[in-house]
């Protein structure tokens, strides 16, 4: 059976959360924890939640893509929406999918670009540092005219969630800048 019709975008964006959830979890499991300190929590715990959270999140948009009715085509439009398709020409209809499409497709690979950025600068420049950048980034694509809030939540969680690891939970994270 050939079906031409796309991936649904629960399924696909479940796919790559999955993969990233993965990623986590196999990096956690390479930490080595430190057999001088007794820690009830050690470097491991923060990127096994992370990562088995992300699994579990995906393995939910996987099941909420594939079920029955999921999909944009397999639901009755509104009113107004069955007046304004029926006034479209098919490639009208088509371009503006098409449209539609390109822009998920887009804010999925600036979304991913920022997080291996991320990834890849976290330890040069320290926690603080590379968290607030990327928050920044991502807030400020998604709201663009307000770089003011971004970077003021930015900050706070930053340094909140730095504090908390250090200081309430005994975990380091990587100064790097700061350090």
């Amino acid at each position: 059976m050939n079906d031409n019709r796309p991936i649904p975008r629960d399924v696909a964006l479940g796919g790559v959360t999955g993969l990233l959830g993965l990623v986590f979890v196999i990096g956690a499991l390479t930490i080595t924890p430190d057999p001088s300190a007794f820690k009830v929590l050690g470097p491991r715990v923060a990127p096994l939640i992370i990562g088995a959270a992300a699994v579990l999140v995906s393995i939910a948009l996987v099941v909420r893509g594939l079920r029955p009715g999921s999909r944009p085509e397999e639901q009755p439009a509104p009113p107004d929406e069955i007046r304004t398709t029926a006034s479209m020409s098919d490639g009208d209809a088509d371009e503006e999918s098409a449209g539609s499409s390109w822009r998920t497709h887009q804010r999925l690979i600036v979304t991913f670009g920022l997080l291996t950025g991320y990834v890849l600068v976290f330890i040069p420049l320290g926690y603080v540092v590379s968290t607030f950048a990327f928050l920044v980034a991502l807030t400020t694509y998604t709201e663009p005219r307000k770089v003011l809030r971004n970077s003021l939540f930015a900050a706070a969680f930053a340094v909140v969630v730095y504090l908390v690891f250090t200081r309430g939970l005994q975990v380091q994270l990587p100064p790097g800048l700061l350090g």
